[in-house]
């Protein structure tokens, strides 16, 4: 799973409107130890591609490869176990460790330190068991970004998709994250992010 993902002459409709191709012969590599952009306008299919390296669809053509494998050899389950994709659930101890259920206080704690979520955190009004979400204390768009980036580095996925994870946010808290990812990514052999950058680290 470590290694250069290629896109090679990919097409691609979605099922419901399969005469409007969202992707048309796109070809792209992300490097590992590169810095690559991706820049589209909304509905573009920065997305679609998340989807397309997950198989939640399958291109009509063309090929998806990871360090030259394509990833159709590969079982969605392992596929997707091997990529941990940005996302937000609910509490903060609970929500970190669900990326990995066996994972340590210790190993928590450095997960949210790699993230910028640390401090912010033991500032709650119960640190690390604070309830969040709807019927709890309401975090912030940043700080959300910062807790679900920390599930993703403790899962330690070969990939690390982020699919727009500084949108919505203000200038100082998209700061904040992106300092957050450009520190925590460093560990990562690829990270594909589609907020208009893809980074590859080594």
């Amino acid at each position: 799973m470590n290694g250069d993902i290629q896109f090679e002459n990919i097409n691609f409709a979605y099922p419901t409107r399969p005469d409007v191709l969202v992707l048309r012969n796109l070809t792209l590599t992300a490097r590992a130890g590169e810095i690559t952009a991706l820049v589209g306008s909304s509905g573009s299919g920065k997305s679609t591609c998340i989807s397309l390296l997950l198989r939640f669809y399958e291109p009509l053509s063309g090929r998806i490869a990871i360090h030259d494998q394509s990833i159709t050899n590969c079982n969605f389950k392992q596929l997707r176990q091997k990529i941990g994709v940005i996302l937000f659930a609910t509490s903060v101890y609970e929500n970190i460790r669900f990326g990995k259920e066996n994972a340590t206080r210790m190993e928590i704690e450095e997960a949210a330190r790699q993230a910028n979520a640390h401090d912010f955190i033991m500032q709650l009004p119960n640190n690390y068991d604070t309830i969040v979400g709807e019927r709890g204390v309401q975090l912030s768009g940043g700080e959300k970004q910062r807790v679900a980036l920390a599930r993703a580095l403790i899962k330690q996925s070969a990939l690390l998709l982020l699919d727009e994870a500084t949108s919505a946010l203000d200038n100082t808290n998209e700061k904040i994250v992106q300092e957050a990812l450009d520190r925590a990514c460093k560990g990562l052999h690829v990270s594909f992010c589609l907020n208009y950058i893809i980074y590859g680290y080594t």
